[in-house]
């Protein structure tokens, strides 16, 4: 009788053991799939912050595309003011000055060649100036 209730016991033992081991197991899982439900809900947030901070980034240099713009229109709304000036001015300094006939005043050659060479680097660099600020404003340079 005693052997019958020792092995009784062992087997209760056995069964109280499997037992545990089946709800420590379960305990496991649930931890797991907490765990695992954790990890998604983080990942969803990361990539909503991300797509946040890509929209962000969008925004950002939307903002400082908009800001070049302006500042581009700004100047050569400038050099276009500055260029209609100097005309104005060379429309005024000819109409007071006339237009001198050729056998009232003498030139040397030197002179007028001074005069012309002078002429075509003021015009050349206004050329050059608006066409740099033109591509600049297209983004060419």
């Amino acid at each position: 009788m005693f052997l019958a209730a020792t092995i009784g016991m062992q087997a209760m033992g056995e069964g109280i053991r499997a037992y545990a081991d089946r709800q420590q197991m379960e305990a496991q899982g649930a931890y797991q799939h907490q765990n695992h439900m954790e990890r998604e809900y983080h990942m969803h947030w990361r990539n909503q912050d991300a797509v946040f901070k890509g929209y962000e980034r969008y925004r950002r240099q939307m903002k400082h595309k908009r800001h070049l713009v302006d500042q581009r229109s700004t100047q050569l709304s400038l050099l276009a003011e500055l260029a209609a000036l100097q005309a104005a001015f060379q429309m005024v300094m000819i109409y007071e000055q006339g237009l001198p006939s050729v056998t009232e005043y003498w030139y040397s050659d030197a002179l007028l060649l001074c005069w012309g060479i002078s002429c075509l680097v003021v015009t050349g660099t206004d050329l050059c100036v608006m066409i740099v600020a033109a591509l600049g404003n297209l983004g060419g340079l």
